[in-house]
């Protein structure tokens, strides 16, 4: 499941609201790519889950407890001594962009007022979560250190300057004018899908979004944009404008999809593609999302557990299979030890 810009503004919106301010009391490292904040504001205790898993980065508020090593790794303990006893400033996310920055006010070894920001990247396999010294833009550590062997455009490693990843020239379409967003659609290869193009152009949406806003227009997601005329082109711009009023207007409703109990999709917005019994809404993105992957956990551990028993159970077959034909072949050889018996006595 995606965790696209479109849900990290909801997520984004839903932090400031909560945890401008908030002091930063504990920070654990429960998993190998998974931090959690545990801050405190106005009398109420938060817990913020960083994750930089491939599959599954996201930032949410969290209301489980997660179990901790007994020894902190060593991002953890960079963590604690920079941040720990600091409070947050601000949450603040570039463009529609995937990445999260967490500005906090700390105390230095002088005990003076000072700034540190924490740099959650959002990019599947490239996904890293990073501490950085705003006023010298250097990085202090990072959770993937990244040296010129695995990467020749941009390292992250401590005392290098942080670099933002490299841009993809998208556009957030209800911010800029109608005409150029045609524009923009029209210079790819007029062969191109519809779906394919918006992804290619528009910052901030998954596929998942785009496919929900072609549906709302009633156009065929795969039809090619050279069949797109001005009525297909000017209900796509409206079915966008609307998504950005809502977006803006802090009006999106975020939803689940389930099936047979199953989690299968989280959307920022109504997923109207889905039947209705499918659809199940949630006061806020965080709850959505928690939910989500809980239950996406449970059933892929209950499949990693029936994967590893079909697996024991299936070498032991063959073992049984072996040796069952192991017998026979013995079995079948007895058959005539009877007439190698009188052969052998007539010989002696």
């Amino acid at each position: 499941m995606s965790f696209d810009g479109i849900a990290l503004r909801t997520i984004t919106t839903e932090l400031e609201k909560k945890l401008c301010g908030a002091r930063i009391d504990k920070i654990y490292q429960p998993q190998k790519q998974q931090i959690i904040l545990h801050l405190h504001q106005k009398g109420i205790s938060y817990k913020l889950l960083l994750s930089s898993l491939a599959q599954e980065a996201r930032v949410h508020l969290v209301s489980q407890t997660a179990s901790n090593p007994a020894q902190p790794p060593l991002f953890c303990m960079v963590l604690r001594k920079h941040l720990e006893g600091g409070r947050i400033l601000s949450f603040t996310q570039p463009g529609l962009e995937r990445i999260l920055e967490i500005n906090c006010e700390v105390l230095n070894e002088l005990g003076d007022k000072t700034e540190r920001k924490m740099i959650i990247e959002i990019m599947g396999k490239h996904s890293n979560i990073l501490l950085v010294n705003p006023e010298e833009n250097k990085i202090i550590d990072a959770l993937k250190r990244v040296p010129v062997s695995l990467s020749r455009y941009r390292q992250v490693l401590p005392g290098l300057a942080y670099q933002y990843p490299p841009p993809q020239d998208k556009i957030i379409p209800w911010q800029t004018e109608q005409k150029v967003f045609y524009e923009r659609l029209l210079s790819l290869p007029l062969t191109t899908k519809l779906n394919k193009a918006l992804l290619k152009t528009c910052q901030g949406l998954s596929p998942q979004s785009i496919n929900e806003l072609i549906f709302r227009t009633g156009l065929e997601p795969h039809l090619a944009l050279e069949y797109c005329g001005e009525y297909e082109l000017s209900v796509l711009w409206q079915k966008l404008e609307q998504l950005g009023t809502q977006l803006e207007q802090e009006k999106l409703s975020p939803e689940i999809i389930m099936q047979d109990n199953v989690p299968l999709a989280f959307s920022a917005f109504a997923l109207t593609s889905y039947p209705s019994a499918m659809r199940h809404g949630f006061p806020e993105m965080s709850e959505a999302i928690e939910f989500y992957y809980l239950h996406q956990n449970k059933v892929t551990t209950k499949q990693q557990i029936t994967d590893k028993l079909t697996h024991i159970i299936s070498k032991e077959i063959q073992r049984c299979e072996k040796k069952a034909a192991l017998q026979l072949e013995t079995i079948q050889e007895a058959k005539n030890a009877e007439q190698y018996r009188l052969w052998g006595e007539l010989l002696t």
